[in-house]
């Protein structure tokens, strides 16, 4: 999830560089990452909108705290052991605490210099993708 679209077109660019099979889902908001989960609205269709293996998610969506979706995951049953990757700028060791306090597997500087993060996603794609027992959602993918 990523709420600037220079950095959402960067994520798509890198994601590509990387070469990660599965697919990306670029949203915007807490509330859009809620209906794609739960699969209601323009997100239904699960052939088209298949959970995802793993979300990785900025600290902050157009004014939402990522923190939030990040608790309502972990106290939804369909998507509870969803892999959640923080990619943020932030720095502040508070924001790390309360992350990994709720839940996120994996907490990462967002990288300033735009080659190393297609290093950074496959990174993520070796670790989260490939290496990991990822739960039976993403059984089909990747490997």
């Amino acid at each position: 999830m990523e709420a600037n679209d220079d950095d959402a077109f960067l994520m798509k660019r890198a994601w590509q560089r990387a070469g990660v099979a599965n697919p990306l889902q670029v949203l915007s908001t807490t509330k859009e990452a809620k209906d794609y989960l739960d699969g209601r609205g323009i997100f239904a269709e699960r052939k088209t909108f298949p959970l995802p293996c793993v979300m990785i998610t900025d600290l902050r969506l157009h004014g939402d705290d990522a923190l939030l979706l990040v608790q309502w995951i972990r106290n939804h049953a369909q998507v509870k052991t969803l892999v959640i990757v923080i990619l943020s700028g932030s720095k502040y060791e508070a924001d790390i605490k309360r992350a990994y306090l709720l839940g996120v597997n994996s907490f990462l500087t967002k990288p300033t210099i735009h080659e190393e993060l297609a290093d950074l996603v496959g990174l993520i794609r070796d670790y989260w993708l490939k290496a990991n027992q990822n739960p039976p959602q993403c059984e089909d993918k990747e490997r």
